[in-house]
């Protein structure tokens, strides 16, 4: 049966949605690259731990807004971020300037 919905489209939107949500919990310092540098999640605390990455060739899938892309840039991998969410990869262009 066709519902007429794009399964694309659809999925783009809800990662939209659900990252201007997490946008929003996390308040102004969300939007604040410096900020968010120093206070990358857990697990990518724990992977530049455990992992050197210089040299590297890294594709970040679901890199949301690509501050972990951006950092794995900066320790000298190759890295390129992929995310469905047009809002975030909008943000990841402003990040990376």
């Amino acid at each position: 049966m066709n519902t007429g919905t794009d399964p694309q489209t659809s999925a783009s939107t809800e990662y939209d949605h659900l990252y201007r949500n997490w946008l929003s919990r996390m308040g102004s310092q969300a939007l604040d690259l410096d900020w968010r540098r120093r206070h990358l999640l857990w697990r990518h605390r724990v992977l530049l731990r455990r992992y050197p990455v210089r040299g590297k060739r890294v594709l970040d899938f679901g890199c949301m807004d690509g501050v972990f892309t951006l950092m794995l840039q900066q320790l000298g991998a190759e890295a390129v971020g992929f995310d469905i969410s047009a809002d975030a990869v909008a943000q990841a262009e402003k990040f990376r300037g």
